[in-house]
């Protein structure tokens, strides 16, 4: 998953989608968040202009039942709305 805005450039990869929030600069720090859906490695890239920080790519071990436990919901509310014609 990507996110680029000005000069600030973040991708996750890893074993799932992961989902990126960003909020703007406040006093030159940008906060940024995601959400991977599996656990596993994930390595996580910040550019700026074009060029990685210092220390990056960085990893991460994600694990844990939540993960998987939201997965599996998200999974069955598709089911259901695959099953009721109905999108949300």
């Amino acid at each position: 998953m990507d996110c680029v805005s000005g000069d600030l450039g973040l991708s996750i990869d890893g074993p799932s989608k992961a989902d990126i929030t960003k909020q703007e600069k406040v006093k030159e720090a940008t906060h940024v968040t995601y959400l991977p859906m599996s656990p596993g490695e994930y390595n996580i890239n910040i550019k700026v202009k074009g060029k990685h920080i210092h220390g990056s790519p960085f990893s991460a071990k994600i694990s844990g039942k939540i993960l998987n436990q939201q997965r599996d919901r998200e999974r069955e509310r598709g089911a259901e709305i695959q099953n009721s014609g109905h999108q949300g």
